[in-house]
């Protein structure tokens, strides 16, 4: 019979990193800058990104140019000069990362394996109760690393936000309007960040 401390602690070192690919880190999110003076702590010359004009119009392109008070992109063969006074924000595309795929598969594959070992442990008579609890546990593990890197590879990504102009980025609002109903009248206040 397979002692219940290995299953025991494979099942706990498999929860704990499970629970550590599921928290989202402050290393792995990034807030917007505010300023044109830190886009290149977040971008570069050759990079593709989608600019969104103080009109709202958005625009797709190479950076040909970054600097304190302008972004220079290459859009269709043509130059577009985005001083920082007319940009609203600025994104880049976001790839999704092949090792994070490769953790969780890895993670879930562990835990599918654990419970195959456990099963086969159980039955197993010719050989050391470890290694038939081990060979599903790797063998599913190897799987699920190279389901969860093709899953990965596959999905499209997101866009996130490098740069939010300081008054598109909300702020403090106050909208006041008066408001009437039958036998009431009053004044609605909101406030918003």
């Amino acid at each position: 019979m397979l002692r219940m401390g290995i299953v025991t602690d494979v099942t706990v070192a498999l929860v704990v990193m499970l629970a550590a690919i599921g928290m989202p880190g402050t290393a792995w999110t990034q807030t917007p800058v505010t300023s044109f003076d830190q886009l290149g702590t977040k971008l570069k010359v050759g990079q593709t990104v989608s600019v969104t004009d103080t009109a709202g119009a958005e625009q797709k392109g190479k950076i040909l140019d970054l600097s304190p008070t302008a972004l220079t992109l290459a859009v269709d063969d043509a130059r577009r000069e985005y001083p920082a006074a007319r940009v609203s924000s600025i994104k880049k595309h976001q790839r999704t990362s092949l090792g994070t795929g490769a953790l969780i598969g890895l993670g879930v594959g562990a835990v599918v394996g654990a419970a195959l070992g456990i099963a086969a442990a159980s039955t197993c008579s010719d050989s050391p109760e470890a290694v038939c609890f081990m060979i599903p546990t790797l063998f599913c593990a190897g799987i699920g690393t190279g389901a969860g890197l093709g899953i990965a590879a596959l999905m499209p990504g997101k866009l996130q936000t490098i740069y939010q102009a300081a008054s598109a980025s909300g702020g403090l609002r106050v909208t006041v309007a008066p408001f009437v109903v039958p036998q009431r009248q009053g004044i609605a206040v909101r406030v918003s960040f």
